[in-house]
């Protein structure tokens, strides 16, 4: 009964709305270079009844299966699958279909040498991409895997462009660093979309003689769905910090620590940092960034339970309010913790498979914000807020001188600018046709927007024996007032399209020969219904340059008795300049 209950608590709380859960995935691993024994697992769940099959594309291997809802399986792929060649097209990669919304986790476990990855489905892939990894001992790397045919992708290091290669569906490339150098901020682009694993066949971190040295690797985001509002979680049990690295996307990038600016960064730039254990903090960044959190050597943090691990720190944008979560289980760490973040006011909503979250597990961030650090045993869970708060999770463990981490979900949406990251409120002043100044009010949240407007006619022309132009005609609106909500597209953070319908309403008084309504002289009521939309370009950070046009029906009733006197197709313009208060 308790089974059935979540299910329908999870299935109207809209589960799979986190963007990670998907039908179609294509990924990769690398072979770790000190490998004894490894394993490759990959953990497959579902609240729903979804059936599928996993493919090794590189030999004959592939696995059916059929979840019933809230059960996890885990399939154990053939070592021959992991890529160690670099500089060489293969096919060795691994494909997964189902009917119906599955989460997956890849988890590449060797004895000493351990991590795993969310993997993204392939409809939230991109085509832009920056790589994060880590030096150590071991080269940095990483690994394109195509989804599509005749796809061309194009790696592009210190801004010189250093290799085109084109792959086919499933095929791979593994781009490898030299042993202590570095790829991060390698930029890689293609024509379709790719998916990008990254990190590091074996590093100490920090980078030191610290022993020992462990597999890193996460599987990357596209650009678009990097952000700029990111609050970190310290790991459970470290003593001596945890290191992160903050990757810009774009140039003249300023980063924030608690408020505190630390570091101006160029494209493809990052600062590192340690931040210190039991602690959580607010990064913010005036542009675009990827953050990623490395666990370190267990000489360093002087814990034996521990080695490196990378993770990645979820942007506030990306938070969701209910993850489908895996907590690996083919190897049983010592350990395993589920790390929270989420307004404070939002922690007694917390539930795990059903059951409340206890407080004692959180600490604050900040005043708004608070962290928790949840222990919790292998396998399937469904984690969800019941008020829908938004708040990120990610999954880690520890085990002797080896350890996991990775991101527990992500909505994957697609980057919002910061001029549509928040709350916002416009003020205009613009120009009509036919001769009309006014002004605008428009409060947005994110895509969504309602505009308020006043537009003002003054008395033009004068009357004789020969009716002037259309818009010469005498009239004087005392009152036009235009109400319209609307959604906004980012062409890119400088130039947005917004569309959505209006209503506006106006007193006029006419004394001449209207086209289309004949002869009128008194006051009129009239009544405009349609479809306004334009484009917005940011000439500075907050001064925009709006085009718009409304296009409707335009009904004139007559005051004294409100009699409908006609109506027609309208349709007006508009050019101005509006200033963004916040």
């Amino acid at each position: 009964m308790k089974k059935l209950l979540l299910f329908y608590i999870l299935f109207f709380n809209g589960l799979f709305s986190q963007s990670n859960s998907g039908t179609s995935f294509h990924f990769a691993l690398c072979k770790i270079p000190w490998e004894k024994e490894s394993h490759v697992y990959i953990s497959i769940y579902s609240d729903n009844i979804a059936k599928g099959i996993l493919r090794c594309n590189a030999f004959e291997f592939e696995k059916r299966f059929a979840l019933k809802p809230g059960e996890l399986i885990t399939i154990e792929v053939p070592r021959k699958i992991l890529i160690d060649t670099s500089e060489t097209i293969t096919s060795k990669s691994i494909e997964i279909e189902s009917d119906l919304p599955i989460v997956v986790n890849v988890f590449n476990n060797q004895e000493y040498g351990s991590d795993a990855f969310l993997a993204l489905p392939d409809e939230v892939l991109g085509t832009e991409y920056m790589v994060m990894c880590y030096p150590g001992i071991f080269p940095s790397f990483a690994l394109i895997v195509a989804i599509e045919d005749n796809t061309s992708v194009k790696i592009i290091e210190n801004n010189v462009q250093q290799k085109v290669v084109t792959l086919n569906r499933g095929e791979t490339f593994l781009l490898k660093s030299l042993p202590n150098s570095d790829l991060t901020g390698t930029e890689i682009h293609s024509d379709r979309p790719i998916s990008i694993i990254s990190g590091n066949f074996g590093a100490f971190i920090p980078q030191s003689d610290y022993c020992c040295a462990n597999h890193l690797v996460e599987m990357i985001p596209p650009i678009k769905q990097w952000g700029r509002v990111f609050f970190t979680t310290p790991l459970a049990m470290k003593k001596n910090g945890d290191i992160f690295r903050i990757l810009a996307s774009q140039d003249e990038t300023t980063i924030y620590i608690d408020e505190d600016s630390v570091a101006q960064l160029k494209k493809g730039m990052y600062f590192e940092t340690n931040l210190p254990s039991n602690e959580g903090h607010l990064i913010k960044a005036s542009k675009p960034v990827l953050i990623a959190q490395f666990s370190t050597s267990y000489q360093f943090d002087k814990f034996s339970k521990t080695d490196p691990f990378m993770t990645l720190v979820q942007p506030y944008e990306q938070f969701g309010s209910n993850y489908a979560v895996i907590v690996p289980e083919k190897k049983a760490y010592n350990d395993n913790f589920l790390n929270i973040a989420i307004r404070t006011s939002g922690v007694a909503t917390l539930r795990l498979n059903n059951k409340i979250i206890q407080r004692q597990f959180f600490s604050k961030i900040n005043d708004e914000f608070s962290f928790g650090q949840i222990p919790i045993t292998p396998g399937g869970y469904i984690v969800y807020s019941i008020d829908n708060s938004p708040f990120s999770v990610n999954v880690y463990g520890y085990d002797n001188y080896d350890a996991y981490g990775f991101v527990g979900g992500t909505l994957a949406k697609q980057w919002l600018c910061e001029k549509l990251s928040k709350e916002r409120l416009l003020i205009g002043v613009g120009l009509s046709y036919p001769f009309s100044y006014g002004v605008k009010l428009e409060f947005g949240v994110k895509h969504y927007g309602l505009i308020f407007s006043y537009l003002y006619f003054p008395e033009i022309g004068k009357l004789d024996d020969t009716p002037p132009p259309d818009y010469l005609k005498k009239g004087n609106y005392s009152h036009v007032i235009l109400l319209s909500p609307n959604y906004t597209i980012p062409i890119n953070c400088d130039i947005h399209f917004f569309a959505g319908p209006y209503f506006s309403i106006a007193k006029r008084n006419w004394e001449n020969n209207i086209e289309g309504f004949g002869f009128l002289k008194g006051s009129f009521f009239e009544y405009y219904g349609g479809i306004y939309g334009g484009v917005k370009y940011f000439l500075f950070e907050d001064i925009i340059l709006e085009t718009s046009i409304s296009v409707g029906l335009r009904s004139v009733h007559r005051f004294s008795d409100e009699k409908i006197i006609g109506s027609k197709f309208s349709f007006f313009p508009f050019i101005g300049f509006s200033y963004q208060i916040f």
